[in-house]
C-alpha cells in the first residue's frame, strides 16, 4: 500500500511539472456596432461580431515557443505569430514570422519568418535582424546617453534614429527615418505625461513629401487614415469607475494637399462582476459622413 501511494506521489508530481512547461492563454470578444450614415440614402447598419485568440506557450530552459490562433466569425480559424526565443553563447535569438498568411483549415505555410539576434556588448546592444522578405538585413546600436535611450538602425535604404526618455515629468520619443530615395524621408514624436489625473498624450508624424511612407493612425491598416501627415490626440481618465479614453485623430490626406480627415472617438471601460470588460465606444467620422456606437463585451484568460 505504501509503495502504491509513493507511485502514485511521484507520478502526481511528474504530470505537475511536465504541465507546468506548457500554458494557455487567450482573449474572447463579442461586440455589436450600429453605424448612422449622414447620407439619407445611405442605410444604416447593425453588425454583431465575434473574435478569440488563444496562444500556446511551450517552454524548456531558456528557449521559449510560443503560437497564436485567431477564431473569427467572419474569417474562420487562423495562425497568428509563431516565435521561438533562445540563447546561444550570449546571443538572445529569436525566430518569428511577423506577417503570417498561415490559415489553419489550408496549413498554407507562413507569409514571412524573421531571424533576431542580440547581445550586449560594453554597454550597447546591438540586434541584427534579418527576413525572408528582407534578405539585406539590418543592424541596430542602442544605448543610454545622459538619461535618454538612443539608437540607430542601419538598414539596406533607411537609417533610423531614435531618441527617448523622461524629461520634466513627460515621457517623450523622436524618431527620424533617414531614407536613400528622394524627398521619402520621415519623422514622428510622441509626448505623454500625466495632468490632474489625467494621461495625455500626442503623436505627430510628418513626411518629407507624398513619395514618403505613409502612418496607420487609426488603428485600420491601409485605411483613409493611413497618411503621409497627422496627429492624434489623446486623454484618458477615471469617471466613476470608468475608464474613459477621449481620442482625436487629424490627418492630412497627402503633403500635396490641405485636405484635413477628422475621427473623433470616445471610449468608456468598466469591469463587470462576470470577470468580463464592457466598452461603449461612439465614434464621430466626418470624412466618412457617419457616426457609430459599439459595445464589446472582452474577457482575458
Amino acid at each position: 500500500m505504501k509503495k502504491q501511494l509513493l507511485i502514485a506521489a511521484v507520478a502526481a508530481t511528474m504530470s505537475a511539472q511536465a504541465l507546468a512547461d506548457i500554458s494557455i492563454t487567450g482573449a474572447a470578444s463579442a461586440t455589436f456596432t450600429a453605424t448612422d450614415f449622414d447620407a439619407t440614402a445611405t442605410q444604416n447598419t447593425n453588425v454583431y461580431a465575434q473574435d478569440t485568440d488563444i496562444t500556446i506557450t511551450g517552454t524548456s530552459g531558456d528557449t521559449t515557443v510560443s503560437t497564436s490562433i485567431d477564431l473569427s466569425d467572419t474569417g474562420g480559424a487562423s495562425v497568428g505569430e509563431v516565435k521561438m526565443t533562445t540563447t546561444l553563447m550570449g546571443v538572445d535569438i529569436t525566430i518569428t514570422d511577423d506577417t503570417s498568411a498561415g490559415n489553419a483549415s489550408t496549413n498554407a505555410s507562413m507569409a514571412n519568418v524573421e531571424f533576431i539576434a542580440s547581445t550586449d556588448i560594453a554597454g550597447i546592444t546591438l540586434t541584427y535582424e534579418d527576413s525572408n522578405t528582407n534578405r539585406n538585413g539590418s543592424i541596430k546600436a542602442a544605448m543610454t546617453i545622459a538619461g535618454l535611450d538612443v539608437s540607430v538602425k542601419q538598414a539596406a535604404t533607411a537609417t533610423t534614429t531614435t531618441v527617448g526618455g523622461d524629461m520634466a515629468g513627460l515621457t517623450a520619443t523622436y524618431t527620424n527615418v533617414s531614407n536613400d530615395g528622394v524627398s521619402k524621408d520621415t519623422s514622428s514624436i510622441v509626448v505623454s505625461g500625466s495632468a490632474g489625473g489625467v494621461d495625455l498624450s500626442v503623436k505627430s508624424y510628418s513626411a518629407e513629401s507624398a513619395a514618403a511612407a505613409t502612418m496607420d493612425h487609426d488603428g485600420d491598416s491601409n485605411g483613409y487614415l493611413d497618411s503621409n501627415k497627422g496627429t492624434i490626440l489623446a486623454a484618458t481618465m477615471d469617471l466613476g469607475g470608468n475608464s474613459v479614453t477621449v481620442t482625436s485623430t487629424d490627418v492630412q490626406q497627402s503633403t500635396s494637399t490641405s485636405t484635413i480627415s477628422d475621427k473623433v472617438s470616445i471610449a468608456a471601460t468598466r469591469a463587470l462582476a462576470s470577470g468580463a470588460d464592457l466598452t461603449a465606444t461612439f465614434t464621430n467620422d466626418t470624412t466618412k459622413a457617419k457616426s457609430t456606437v459599439a459595445l464589446k463585451i472582452a474577457v482575458s484568460f
